[in-house]
């Protein structure tokens, strides 16, 4: 069994198309993560200014 045997064909419109939706929604994740860290560093400057 050779490493080529496993590789997804590339060509394939199907495979494609299933890379296409793994990869949108894996950055989907990505920015909403982004954008909770964002928020929460956002509210901790908020916190420790109002301690102040």
């Amino acid at each position: 069994m050779t490493e080529d045997e496993n590789r997804p064909d590339y060509n394939d419109p199907e495979t494609l198309k299933k890379l296409r939706e793994r990869q949108s929604s894996r950055a989907k994740v990505m920015g909403l993560c982004l954008i909770g860290l964002v928020i929460l560093f956002y509210l901790i400057t908020v916190v420790k200014i109002g301690m102040t």
